[in-house]
């Protein structure tokens, strides 16, 4: 009768006899306990029954709250003298026991001690240790420990309080006592581990009878199956579960991933796309998936309580620019919901202040600015950040965790928090976590005391860190599980994953405050070689009396690492079935599909696209007054016309990236400054070569100080003082160049000139023009950019900067150049007529121009070819170089050039050199 429930999760018809006598059921885990009591649920509805008695199924550590519980009701005086911590109550005692000992300052340093603290004197009680016996091991840990574990014991009993380990002891001591009534019959189920011996000492004192239950199903059926790597590995199993899913929805399919914990992330993302491809696309709403992962996340992972610490961190003075962003697109707070384009417009408001940790008033200001900008779209957002920093503002500066706790919440009702649209399930399980949280946070009140307002947040991050989080599901067909929470559950087929010879079995591993023969010895967890055999051994033979059908699977490379098969998975396989490859059709479908292609996109129907051509804008409207852009406008054009048009007419451009210190353009500024002051001062080079070395530099110093006055209140006088070393020693390497250039006296410097291409007008500004001893102009530009190799003889001229210059002048050229002043490289960069001013510049006629005359001909040219097709909108996506494709990337989201590569080019597409 019962062998027609496919559904159940747990084999009940061999335990009905038991649970009909009333025994009790004591289970590792809560997920198997639960298991038992829907079998049971559904065996009685089987039966006809409309009405049963629930059973007695309990994880053991609810068994063993429940027994003190009814200790308590009792009045036993041992439970009367002290309530149980809690085991974020327990860590905080043992930090504080050890920061108090010096050993380390309070931090991630003391909390890890303090959690390997916990667990050794937990395993020493449950295994029942006595302190005596470690104290005189020799294990020089061991007198630090038992130390640490004084001053914890010295904290719990001023505070009433003792630690879980020592509630079992009182237990234990109430069954020798009689003190609680002694039961007749206990089933022990998926216990893969033997309990401790505290806890079997326990369970023997409570009944009569101890029942260690096995399961005596044989598997019909075992294969194997071999991945690349890990996450083909996963991937192969997310298909198969969703295969025998179709096959027969009311089958139950087990996954057994060993470092499910570790690989959460990666592994929903692959069932995701076996299950549900389409939730990557915009308009699907996120619901709960038709399969379960029974591991949790950090809740400081979850997206909303995330959010909540996020917003919490509002207080403070200044924080990073990233901070910022991240509240700014965070959507659980505001009134409004379609406030994007305000939130869009603050960012870039944000980042145009150019500071790396602009401050509250800052982001505040910038809110309302953007606000401003977009009247029409009420958004309320800086309202919400000026209630809040005015609550801020008027609380007091300390206060106990239960004050903070209240306040907090108010502080993010004020904010708007969690967000304007409704939650959707996981969203709304999230909030709920979200006030249970808060509620184990009060319970640290007990130790902490007053706090100020960041001490508050860094405990509720911390708490919030450490405590999982695990969406509840319905009801599912398929089941992800780690090794443990598998134990003692049936299933129509199960995959084990992982059997590589480094999971089966795994290593031990050691707590470094107790002595390891000891750990041994004791039989404690993790503690030997031989153990773990026996863990993977009794864990194998469980999950092959569990299913009808097992597949194996392991991954055959980490990186360049090979892996080998576990001898262990000898024992699940008949000696007349060598090899046991699977050949099911899934499994030659994975190898034959990349695991990288997208499960979404067979999904699609094919379609024929129309290519519409948009490489022509409007002609532009000619202004009266100059373009802005200058010389880079056809700088871009030449390179790539599309950029051109969406920089100079669409007005697009890059967020700014704030910089520490610094940035690349105040560089620039600076440099140009420094040697405009210079040379106003020094005129010509022979001014320059009668000056000793020491008084150059007496010059640059005063002048570099000058110019970096208005840094020093924002970055101090150490950084000027540093800065002001760099560029004495940066601009002392470019004057040693301009001492071996021809005699030249300064003409010019920052001289302002216009120029007229075809219909086009341009305002440019030269850095400094030089006049040599024959009469001749030399036109020099600074550049301050690490890379500088332009290509003089391109038809489309990647720097028209200097072109330009020169068909401003109407007196004889000798030199056009650039002067690089950077860190990477200091040198002159250009052309000339004369080779003996050329050197080591280029000629002209290593160009292929025989003279001034025929360069600025060709040069005006090739100008104003460029400067017609950007006036004529010439906006095609073409890259005439390959450096030119990888320029101004940031555009790609608009040019689509990427896009464009996956399809056949057509002639004239692009042209690359």
């Amino acid at each position: 009768m019962t062998s027609d429930l496919p559904s159940a999760l747990f084999d009940i018809e061999p335990l009905v006899p038991h649970l009909e006598a009333g025994a009790v059921v004591l289970t590792p885990n809560r997920r198997l306990a639960q298991a038992i009591v829907k079998s049971w649920g559904g065996y009685c509805v089987q039966c006809g029954l409309e009405v049963w008695r629930q059973p007695s199924v309990w994880p053991i550590e609810d068994w063993l709250a429940e027994c003190w519980q009814h200790l308590q009701d009792r009045g036993y005086q041992a439970c009367l003298t002290g309530s149980v911590a809690t085991a974020n109550v327990e860590s905080l005692l043992w930090e504080s026991a050890i920061i108090d000992d010096g050993f380390v300052d309070a931090g991630t340093q003391a909390a890890a001690f303090a959690r390997k603290a916990q667990d050794a004197f937990h395993n020493l009680i449950c295994w029942e240790v006595p302190l005596t016996d470690i104290a005189t091991s020799g294990h020089e840990p061991v007198l630090r420990f038992l130390q640490w574990q004084a001053r914890c014991q010295t904290l719990l009993r001023e505070k009433d309080l003792m630690t879980l380990a020592e509630s079992y002891q009182v237990i234990a001591k109430a069954y020798d006592e009689a003190a609680l009534p002694i039961g007749n019959e206990v089933v022990l189920i998926g216990f893969q581990n033997p309990p401790s011996p505290l806890h079997r000492r326990i369970v023997e004192s409570a009944y009569n009878e101890v029942v260690e239950w096995q399961s005596s199903r044989a598997v019909a059926d075992a294969r194997l199956f071999v991945a690349d790597n890990d996450a083909a590995e996963i991937a192969a199993a997310a298909a198969w579960a969703r295969d025998k899913v179709r096959e027969n929805p009311s089958r139950r399919i087990g996954v057994v991933l060993p470092q499910l914990t570790k690989n959460r992330y990666r592994v929903e993302r692959l069932f995701r796309e076996a299950f549900a491809p389409e939730y990557v696309l915009p308009q699907v709403p996120r619901g709960v998936p038709t399969y379960n992962i029974s591991a949790g996340y950090s809740s400081s992972d979850a997206p909303l309580v995330r959010s909540a610490l996020r917003l919490l961190r509002l207080h403070r003075a200044t924080a990073s620019l990233e901070y910022y962003v991240e509240v700014i697109n965070d959507p659980f707070w505001g009134r409004v919901f379609d406030d994007q384009i305000i939130r869009a417009r603050c960012q870039v408001l944000l980042r145009d202040g150019d500071r790396v940790e602009p401050g509250g008033g800052d982001f505040r200001a910038c809110m309302e600015r953007a606000e401003a900008a977009v009247s029409d779209l009420p958004s309320g957002l800086s309202q919400c950040l000026q209630n809040f920093q005015r609550r801020c503002r008027e609380q007091p500066a300390y206060g106990d965790l239960v004050y903070w706790s209240r306040e907090f919440t108010e502080r993010l009702a004020l904010l708007g928090w969690p967000g304007p649209r409704s939650l959707d399930s996981i969203e709304y399980q999230q909030h709920q976590h979200w006030l249970d949280l808060l509620g184990e946070f009060e319970a640290l009140d007990l130790v902490t005391g007053e706090v100020d307002v960041d001490q508050a947040l860094n405990l509720l991050a911390r708490l919030c860190r450490e405590t999982p989080f695990q969406p509840e599901s319905d009801e599912t067909p398929v089941q992800v599980l780690g090794l443990l929470e598998a134990s003692g559950l049936k299933f129509d087929a199960l995959w084990l994953a992982e059997m590589h010879d480094e999971q089966w079995p795994q290593t031990p591993q050691y707590n470094p405050l107790l002595p390891v023969d000891l750990q041994r010895r004791s039989d404690m967890p993790k503690a030997s070689v031989e153990q773990e055999l026996g863990l993977a051994r009794r864990m194998l033979q469980t999950f092959k009396s569990n299913t009808d059908l097992l597949v194996c699977s392991f991954g055959r490379y980490e990186g360049d690492t090979e892996r080998q098969l576990t001898p262990l998975v000898d024992s699940l396989f008949s000696c007349d079935s060598p090899g046991m490859v699977s050949e099911t059709d899934t499994e030659k479908a994975l190898t034959a599909q990349p695991v990288s292609a997208h499960p979404l996109m067979p999904r699609f129907a094919p379609v024929t696209l129309e290519r519409i051509t948009v490489d022509k804008a409007p002609p532009l409207d000619l202004p009266d007054a100059p373009l802005r852009g200058g010389s880079a406008l056809l700088r871009d054009q030449a390179l790539c016309p599309f950029n051109a048009f969406a920089l100079w007419r669409l007005g697009a451009q890059p967020l700014s990236e704030p910089q520490p210190g610094m940035n690349y353009r105040d560089r620039g500024v600076v440099i140009h400054r420094v040697m405009q002051l210079f040379w106003q001062a020094t005129e010509s080079q022979a001014n320059l070569l009668a000056m000793r070395g020491e008084d150059i530099q007496a010059r640059l110093g005063v002048i570099c100080k000058r110019v970096l006055q208005p840094f020093k209140t924002i970055l101090g006088e150490r950084f000027v003082d540093i800065e002001t070393e760099r560029l004495c020693r940066l601009c002392s390497a470019w004057l040693d160049i301009e001492r071996a250039r021809a005699p030249f006296e300064v003409v010019g410097l920052e001289v302002p000139a216009e120029i007229t291409l075809g219909e086009l007008r341009f305002s440019l500004r030269l850095d400094r023009v030089d006049r040599l001893t024959d009469g001749r102009l030399a036109v020099i530009d600074y550049k301050t950019g690490n890379t500088l190799s332009p290509r003089f003889s391109a038809d489309r001229p990647e720097e028209p900067q200097l072109f330009m210059y020169a068909l401003t002048r109407d007196e004889p050229l000798a030199e056009l150049s650039f002067a690089q002043i950077s860190a990477q490289k200091v040198q002159r960069v250009g052309l000339s007529d004369d080779p003996e001013v050329a050197r080591p510049m280029l000629e002209l006629r290593a160009l292929g121009l025989e003279s001034w005359t025929v360069a600025l001909q060709t040069w005006r040219h090739q100008l104003t070819e460029i400067a017609a097709e950007f006036r004529d909108g010439d906006a095609s996506v073409i890259f005439y170089t390959r450096e030119a494709s990888r320029f101004q990337n940031y555009l790609l989201p608009l040019n689509r050039y990427l896009e464009t590569l996956a399809e056949p080019p057509d002639s004239g597409d692009e042209v690359l050199s």
